[in-house]
């Protein structure tokens, strides 16, 4: 969702709900909903574990957000630039997600379980 009115340093707002499994799917009052500043670059489950991963990029960084055991979990990546891309790919074998800053550098990372 982009605010035409915000200030430069607020461009885009993200809320996320994780929806738990069985019943209470049907009952809004028990998702997990987590809110913070950016925007989804990419969402996926990168590495098959049957948990999806969303990067979000916002002007002093990004991170990783994925909804694990009904709860949220985030990631702050430390390289202090915003995020313009993301994929999945597979390195040594193993599988990666591969992050490409505005200013040039890429990060391969993997989430600890």
């Amino acid at each position: 969702m982009l605010f035409d009115d915000a200030p430069p340093v607020l461009q885009a707002a993200t809320v996320l709900a994780g929806v738990p499994d069985g019943d209470a799917a049907a009952d809004p009052a028990q998702w997990a909903v987590f809110d913070l500043e950016g925007r989804v670059v990419w969402f996926g489950d990168y590495d098959s574990d049957g948990n999806e991963e969303y990067v979000l990029s916002h002007t002093a960084g990004g991170g990783v957000a994925q909804f694990r055991d009904g709860q949220w979990r985030y990631t702050p990546l430390l390289t202090g630039e915003p995020i313009v891309a993301a994929f999945p790919a597979q390195r040594n074998g193993q599988p990666t997600l591969i992050v490409v800053y505005r200013n040039g550098a890429l990060e391969a990372i993997r989430l600890a379980r």
